[in-house]
């Protein structure tokens, strides 16, 4: 017996050893910023923020491996979900070595632990894979969450963490995807449908085969009946509506003509009065015009201006006008029987010193 506890003693006393220069390792900066964030770990729970606590406690642990920093650690990583962590970090606290200065609320921590170890690992839910695939294929690769299963371990129930999941299932270039959810403690068996390949593990392509196309007969068309044609008589050219709309044109030219000659009349009129008022006031040579005769000068000229240009449309219009009626004149003797008489009618223009206009005779 007494040799049984000495080689228990020397055990522990290696085992101590093993571990001493990972705590040795620890330098006062390391457990300074480690107590540091451990406070600011349970400020953040404490206002329930856990997400943040997580964080801090996580770093804390990083830092320097104790019993109470491991606790927090795992109760935050519970709250979270994240069961199969907040269980390893938990266990982990079996593993940590017992100082022998080791306070009172490091001690408590251990029993701690190990309570919510136990608690925790009932509630952390299982899945097992059930792979289908054709009979001689090559076996799938395949990931769940983006981690790779062993080939050896597809079969074996795994630990997960509650919450939504996504298995994916490779064998060569082709995936088939599955996504499920697990509650806590949940226990359940998930089929994964393997990619349709053949022995040699290639992507089966679908054998199409064509369809012979059959050549659409070609149905004439019924022939249309044939509507015969009968010529009509071209309009006769002669006629007072034909020699009517033949004037038309001429008709407005002498329009045109007969406005450019009152335009011209009206506004020759009003130059030649502003002229003799002009010719009084200012003298025949127009430079020492009273400031007075401004308004009568201007008038002067803008009349003279659109008397010129009443003068141009009058001249223009006339002469147009006179020279289609001659034309139409006659194209209607040419057409009109020598024993037709008809009236006819002349018009010439006249232009004369600051005056003109039109004359006519039958």
């Amino acid at each position: 017996m007494l040799r049984t506890t000495n080689l228990q003693r020397a055990a522990v006393l290696l085992a101590t050893l093993a571990l001493a220069p990972t705590a040795l390792a620890q330098s006062d900066a390391d457990r300074e910023t480690a107590q540091a964030l451990f406070k600011q770990g349970n400020e953040a729970r404490a206002s329930g923020d856990v997400r943040t606590s997580l964080g801090k406690y996580k770093v804390a642990y990083a830092l320097v491996q104790t019993p109470v920093i491991a606790v927090a650690l795992g109760k935050a990583q519970m709250e979270v979900g994240e069961l199969v962590e907040a269980h390893q970090t938990l266990l982990g606290v079996e593993r940590l070595p017992v100082l022998a200065n080791e306070s009172a609320r490091s001690t408590a921590a251990r029993d701690e632990a190990r309570a919510l170890s136990g608690q925790v690992a009932q509630r952390i839910p299982t899945v097992t894979l059930k792979i289908h695939a054709t009979a001689g294929a090559r076996s799938p690769s395949v990931t769940i969450d983006g981690v790779a299963i062993p080939e050896v371990a597809l079969d074996a129930p795994r630990k997960l963490n509650p919450g939504d999941h996504v298995a994916i299932a490779t064998v060569g270039s082709a995936t088939k995807q599955t996504l499920f959810h697990l509650d806590p403690a949940e226990t359940r068996d998930l089929v994964i449908e393997v990619p349709a390949t053949d022995i040699a593990g290639v992507v089966a392509a679908p054998v199409i085969v064509p369809v012979p196309v059959q050549p659409t007969p070609t149905i004439a068309p019924p022939p249309l009946p044939v509507t015969p044609v009968v010529p009509q008589p071209p309009p006769s050219p002669s006629g007072p509506s034909a020699h009517t709309h033949s004037r038309t044109p001429a008709y407005i030219a002498l329009g045109v003509g007969g406005a450019g000659v009152v335009v011209t009349t009206v506004f020759g009129i009003l130059a030649l009065g502003n002229k003799s008022s002009l010719d009084t006031a200012c003298g025949s040579d127009k430079t020492s015009c009273p400031a007075s005769q401004s308004s009568n000068l201007s008038s002067l000229k803008t009349d003279s201006i659109v008397s010129d240009v009443g003068l141009g449309f009058a001249i223009a219009g006339v002469g147009v006008g006179s020279v289609l009626l001659l034309l139409n004149r006659g194209d209607s003797s040419a057409s009109t029987p020598p024993d037709d008489k008809r009236v006819a009618f002349r018009v010439a223009p006249w232009v004369g010193v600051g005056a003109a206009g039109m004359k006519g005779s039958f």
